[in-house]
């Protein structure tokens, strides 16, 4: 079966409700505790989701990343990775670290890149 054939019936094992839910705390996320543990709780109602529900949540999590317009946002998206990798290692197990682990380098890679390109911007401005 294909890559895009298993996200296929992973998404069916889900109502649009749980994903539109995860994407709309996602993409509301900001640098607030309220906002990072809120977002932090939707993911982890995907923790005990048949059929690899952690690599669904991880998915909508590192595709919220990838498509923020605000540079303030990328920071609280990796503390809710940090508040969901702790909370469901000390409480639940490994799903979440296995889920997170080929994308969490990249992802980093990634805000630290935009956070520099966002500093030389304003130097070139100033």
């Amino acid at each position: 079966t294909s890559k895009p054939d298993v996200v296929a019936t992973q998404i069916t094992q889900y109502t649009m409700t749980d994903l539109t839910t995860l994407r709309q705390t996602l993409h509301s996320t900001d640098n607030t505790a309220p906002a990072i543990q809120s977002s932090s709780r939707a993911l982890m109602t995907f923790y005990d989701k048949p059929n690899g529900g952690p690599n669904l949540a991880v998915s909508e999590w590192r595709n919220a990343l990838q498509t923020c317009r605000s540079v303030d946002r990328l920071l609280p998206l990796l503390y809710v990775a940090n508040e969901v990798l702790q909370t469901s290692k000390r409480n639940r197990g490994n799903k979440f670290l296995e889920a997170f682990s080929p994308v969490l380098g990249s992802s980093l890679v990634f805000v630290c890149e935009r956070l520099v390109g966002e500093e030389e911007e304003k130097g070139e401005r100033e």
